[in-house]
């Protein structure tokens, strides 16, 4: 797993990562078709209403790279969201992953798989950030900038899992990577969370988890039309752990 530090102003820190990627002899062949750059041209100008300053580390990226910024955005956007060619390209038995949380006693444990592809792997990173007016977190990505859980210095723990979505479902808004992103940098607090994920236009199905060191927990069940927060289910005091 490769490791990452980036702190500071969020273009600087995308000029960071872009640096990294040409000394590395990283490309990126974009191609999207016509629906995806639909697609993520109309989610770019929702994300930038939400979160400029992701957008900001996006484009000290492309720019660093010398690509097109809004091509380069819309390409992140369809991550984990406009893959409705899934069948044809990962099988059933390698995908889906798994998120928990369970308080007991004043403790609270948090753990997650990722059953990603195995190609991914090498290209998996742990990276810890510290931007400026932002909190610091640690997250956990097979892409960049996004991510698919994570831990802010609050404690707060948030994780997607991916849900298939019908493209005729698919709407202009923040993947779930994205989401995640922006709750580890924005809230404080599940409670917190929930409030900002409420007011966030989500672009295809998934469930997001929701836990802090008070014990709140939570899975948020998304859709482009609505979302539904899950609670805790509470087990009997029989139930033990070894």
């Amino acid at each position: 797993m490769y490791h990452l530090r980036l702190r500071g102003k969020h273009y600087e820190m995308g000029r960071k990562r872009g640096n990294i990627f040409k000394k590395q002899h990283i490309s990126f062949p974009l191609c999207l078709d016509d629906f995806q750059l639909r697609h993520g041209t109309e989610s770019e100008t929702i994300l930038h209403t939400f979160f400029p300053e992701v957008c900001e580390e996006i484009r000290g990226i492309s720019d660093t790279l010398d690509k097109d910024y809004l091509y380069f955005c819309s390409w992140m956007l369809c991550m984990g969201c406009c893959m409705y060619n899934l069948e044809q390209n990962i099988p059933v038995e390698i995908r889906g992953c798994t998120a928990f949380a369970y308080s007991r006693e004043g403790h609270l444990i948090y753990g997650r798989n990722n059953d990603l592809p195995p190609f991914l792997r090498s290209g998996c990173k742990s990276e810890l950030y510290a931007p400026e007016n932002g909190n610091r977190f640690l997250i956990t990505t097979s892409s960049f900038v996004n991510g698919e859980e994570g831990l802010n210095e609050h404690g707060l723990a948030v994780a997607m899992t991916f849900v298939m979505t019908r493209p005729e479902k698919i709407k202009a808004g923040f993947n779930s990577c994205f989401i995640v992103r922006y709750l580890l940098e924005k809230a404080r607090d599940t409670q917190q969370a929930i409030s900002l994920l409420a007011s966030l236009p989500v672009a295809s199905n998934c469930n997001i988890l929701l836990a802090d060191p008070n014990g709140s927990m939570a899975v948020v069940e998304c859709t482009p039309e609505r979302k539904k927060v899950r609670p805790p289910e509470h087990f009997g005091s029989d139930v033990t752990f070894d």
